[in-house]
């Protein structure tokens, strides 16, 4: 049996444009990952209001939420670099999944970090502190990681030309389709 963590601080607990996106995809990945390794131990760090129901977790799951105000990008951060390793060296994952861009650069496990699109690097869609850090911080991650993945082909030869990172260290998984929109 393994022990996987996954950090959810990007899921939003409330009603709203903020559970579309990365938010819809953590919550959908977290449903269907208790179905497939059922066998397996799951931790699941989450910003304040999330809840067991939220993510239809069954009682083997362990849902950690942060005392820190974690929707809030500063405190996520602040949670990602420096209250993650020490809680992650508590916990003792096999591995954590990093369903964003950025891992814990002191993660005492491996990492999987998804990377939904890398337009970051190539447009000037974010303030200059926040592309700085998303372009530090997702080359760093990517490189460090255990493995990544990419939502799409497109994504992962972006990673590859981009981020120089090993071929075969990087897989497209495309996201799946939620029953509502067909």
């Amino acid at each position: 049996m393994s022990h996987f963590a996954i950090n959810a601080h990007l899921l939003s607990p409330t009603t709203g444009y903020r559970q579309a996106g990365v938010s819809g995809y953590i919550q959908q990945l977290l449903s269907h990952l208790w179905a497939v390794a059922p066998a397996d131990r799951w931790t699941v760090y989450a910003p304040p209001g999330v809840s067991r129901a939220l993510i239809d977790a069954p009682p083997p799951v362990t849902l950690r939420v942060s005392r820190l105000p974690t929707t809030n990008p500063l405190a996520r951060i602040v949670w990602e670099q420096a209250v993650a390793p020490p809680v992650l060296l508590r916990d003792r994952p096999d591995a954590l999944l990093c369903p964003l861009n950025v891992a814990p650069l002191l993660a005492p496990c491996p990492t999987v970090v998804t990377v939904h699109d890398l337009a970051f690097l190539r447009f000037r869609l974010h303030q200059p502190a926040k592309r700085l850090y998303l372009a530090a911080l997702t080359r760093v991650s990517v490189r460090r990681a255990a493995h990544v993945i990419t939502v799409s082909e497109f994504t992962r030869r972006e990673v590859l030309d981009l981020l120089s990172v090993p071929p075969a260290k990087v897989t497209a998984i495309p996201n799946g389709r939620d029953p509502r929109f067909q």
